[in-house]
Parts: structure tokens; C-alpha cells; sequence
């Protein structure tokens, strides 16, 4: 949902943390509505092919706070 499959792809030091961020953020939005995004850190690892992306984000009617680390790493 968030076309991170382009990055993974593409995995060079020429793409912007800011563009990951910005398209995980994007979706969380767009698909759970539950959320609210407090902040996204990415990691390159191109020559390992992957992304490390944790978010952390708020449950949207209580006062908790979640922090969630997910690795998107590209099959060769």
C-alpha cells in the first residue's frame, strides 16, 4: 500500500530518508484509521537490500503510545 516495493528495488544512499518516511506515513493513514503517526526512522542497508523502518505512532481514543520495528527486505 505504500510503494515501498520502488525502494527496495532501487536501494541506493540517493534515496531521501524523507521519501520512506513519507510514503509509510501516507499509508498508515490512508489504511488504518486507528492511528496516528508520531514519527517514522528508516535505515538503508543496500547491500543487504532492505529497509529497517520503525514507527511510532498513538491509538487513536486512548492515551498509548506503540513503537513497531519492521524490516522490508527485496527477494532476489
Amino acid at each position: 500500500g505504500g510503494n515501498l516495493n520502488n525502494f527496495l528495488f532501487n536501494l541506493s544512499e540517493e534515496f531521501d530518508d524523507f521519501e520512506i518516511r513519507e510514503q509509510v506515513t501516507l499509508a498508515i493513514n490512508n489504511y488504518e484509521p486507528r492511528a496516528v503517526v508520531l514519527d517514522v526512522k528508516s535505515r538503508l542497508t543496500p547491500d543487504q537490500y532492505s529497509v529497517n523502518v520503525q514507527v511510532i505512532f498513538k491509538v487513536i481514543n486512548t492515551a498509548q503510545v506503540e513503537t513497531t520495528n519492521v524490516t522490508l527486505t527485496r527477494l532476489r
